[in-house]
């Protein structure tokens, strides 16, 4: 997957991306190295489904949180319920498959 090397859009614009190969049918882990409003991340995600792809889940590698950015609160807010389970896949258990839509 290529960038056309834009950056700093918080709404989802999927055509900032283009697939180098097929994705159809394939299962996807999407790593970026920082999260800060989710534009870049939930384009890739929506040009990769967009492509056929599978996509098991975004893995952020830095995440900087400003308490008092709305983004953030509504974040905190949602992990602040939730109850770490080693035992418990979050993926398996669909959890966090709608977690985007609250951020």
């Amino acid at each position: 997957m290529a960038t056309d090397g834009s950056s700093g859009h918080t709404d989802l614009r999927p055509d900032r991306f283009r697939l180098t190969r097929s994705v159809a049918g394939e299962r996807v882990l999407l790593v970026d190295d920082t999260f800060t409003r989710g534009g870049s991340m939930f384009s890739a995600v929506a040009a990769l489904r967009d492509g056929g792809a599978t996509v098991v889940g975004p893995l952020v590698l830095g995440r900087h949180v400003q308490p008092t950015f709305g983004p953030s609160l509504a974040m905190l807010s949602w992990l602040k319920e939730r109850v770490w389970d080693e035992a418990r896949c979050c993926r398996c258990d669909g959890e966090q498959q709608n977690a985007g839509s609250l951020f």
